[in-house]
C-alpha cells in the first residue's frame, strides 16, 4: 500500500510512478494506492500550486481515477479490529457527483 503523494515528493516521481503502475497492473489484488492531496491537484480536486508533471506521468494519476484503482481511503483487518486508512487522516464526503472532496482531519 502506498498512501498517497506519491508525486512530487522527490526527485524520481516518474519512475516511482512508473514502478506503482506496474504492481498495479501486474498485482492489482496485492496493491493498494491511495489518492493525496498531490495527486488531487492533477485530479481537479485540490488547489495548490504544484510542478506539471512531464510525459506520460501526468496521465497515469488519471488513468489510476478513470479505473477506480485510486482509492480515497481502504480498510484493513488488524487483531484489534478493522482500521481505516486514508492520506493524512483526512476523512472525505462526496460532493456532486463521484469526486470525493476533504472535509476534516482526524488528527485536529
Amino acid at each position: 500500500m502506498q498512501v498517497g503523494d506519491l508525486v512530487h515528493r522527490g526527485p524520481d516521481t516518474r519512475p516511482a510512478v512508473a514502478m506503482v503502475d506496474r504492481f498495479l497492473t501486474r498485482h492489482p489484488d496485492r496493491w493498494v494506492q491511495l489518492r493525496g492531496n498531490h495527486e488531487a491537484c492533477h485530479l481537479g480536486e485540490a488547489r495548490f500550486l504544484y510542478e506539471p508533471l512531464k510525459d506520460t506521468t501526468e496521465q497515469t494519476p488519471l488513468r489510476w481515477d478513470a479505473a477506480e484503482i485510486l482509492r480515497i481511503a481502504t480498510a484493513l483487518e488488524t487483531s484489534e479490529g478493522p482500521v481505516l486508512v486514508s492520506h493524512g487522516g483526512r476523512v472525505w464526503t462526496t460532493g456532486s457527483g463521484r469526486r470525493p472532496t476533504p472535509t476534516t482531519s482526524l488528527h485536529g
